[in-house]
């Protein structure tokens, strides 16, 4: 089977969840005889039996590289939603500098233009095209996908809200991320003797709140050694300044910058403690990651995943906006992690037992 992968137009070049998603689909749809490409502008006029489309907030890029390929009758759309939750979202613009959703909107598609222009995904006779793709109404496009896939029933709940558009059950295929388990495992190191109290694992951006999160670690636990790993976000110059300025000369704070998997295995590993603080998410790839290497997960309440309705007292929500909240749970954890509490940790499945669920 000939499959065409497409996703952000910034990808590769920008790391986060849904590319490692997509890079982990390939691989299994590979290794069951099939040939998978990744978009690139080359393919333009080519034909595919089936598409998969990643991440349909990033909606004018999707159909955008979509113009390109050759869809006849036969073709299965297959779109993986990674959809944030419109009013976490408007409510994070609102505490960033875009100011308000007018202006994100149009940042957004500023930024779509921004793009295909730089990451050289522009062909001439497309040019219409590229100018008309923000006024598309979507629901013929909708209406075209074959199949949707969510990560939880909570995902599908906002994905239909936000878009007034209801998929019927035999369209839609409901299962979390997997993780890669021969290399995020717990190497059964006990929590207290660990080195890192606390890790933060993400972008450097508005959106993951890391400053505000650096500001409440410095006030609130400067005995803690802390680690910060992840890419700097080149869109957000400004506020990596500030990020820096607040780490410098904080001895207990250390910034690592991106790592590769086996690194990040290794940190979580010697970690106590994770947190997410951001201001919106999906279903974060590090959050299981990290359970499975038996760091005790504090996660954003703005997101999808559905482990915080299971009794586990590994994984926690907490409001990103009200930082006392999360220092009465970072106080209880670390209470609890004096006395050897066992704690009881969810199952996570490998890539290669949920992607059995594509098989459509």
């Amino acid at each position: 089977m000939k499959i065409l992968f497409i996703g952000r137009i910034d990808f590769p070049e920008k790391s986060g969840g849904d590319g490692v998603q997509m890079y982990r689909y390939k691989e299994w749809f590979e290794s069951n005889g099939n040939k998978v490409t990744l978009f690139t502008k080359n393919i333009y006029g080519y034909s595919f039996d089936t598409i998969h489309l990643f991440n349909v907030d990033k909606i004018y890029e999707l159909l955008y590289q979509l113009s390109f390929v050759k869809l006849d009758k036969n073709t299965k759309l297959i779109l993986h939603t990674i959809h944030q939750k419109k009013t976490t979202f408007r409510k994070a613009i609102l505490s960033s500098r875009l100011g308000n959703t007018t202006n994100a909107k149009i940042f957004n598609i500023l930024k779509f233009y921004f793009k295909i222009l730089k990451y050289k995904r522009v062909k001439l006779s497309l040019f219409p095209l590229i100018f008309s793709i923000p006024f598309i109404k979507y629901d013929q496009f909708l209406n075209r996908v074959s199949y949707y896939h969510f990560l939880s029933k909570k995902e599908k709940k906002w994905f239909e809200k936000d878009y007034c558009y209801t998929v019927s059950g035999r369209r839609s295929i409901v299962f979390p991320n997997g993780i890669e388990k021969n290399v995020f495992f717990n190497k059964n190191k006990p929590l207290l003797l660990r080195k890192i109290d606390i890790i933060i694992v993400g972008r450097i951006e508005p959106m993951k709140n890391t400053l505000n999160a650096v500001k409440f670690l410095k006030e609130h636990f400067s005995q803690k050694n802390i680690v910060i790993c992840g890419k700097e976000n080149p869109y957000y110059k400004s506020y990596m300044k500030l990020f820096f300025s607040e780490i410098d000369n904080c001895s207990q704070i250390k910034y690592i910058g991106e790592v590769n998997k086996n690194k990040l295995s290794s940190l979580l590993n010697d970690s106590k403690i994770l947190i997410l603080p951001s201001l919106n998410e999906v279903y974060p790839l590090v959050e299981i990651e990290s359970i499975n290497c038996g760091c005790i997960v504090v996660g954003t309440k703005y997101s999808a995943s559905d482990l915080c309705h299971k009794n586990y007292d590994s994984y926690f929500q907490c409001n990103p906006y009200d930082l006392e909240n999360i220092k009465r749970v970072l106080d209880k954890i670390f209470i609890q992690i004096n006395k050897k509490h066992r704690f009881n940790y969810p199952t996570i499945s490998s890539w290669d037992k949920v992607l059995n669920n594509l098989k459509i």
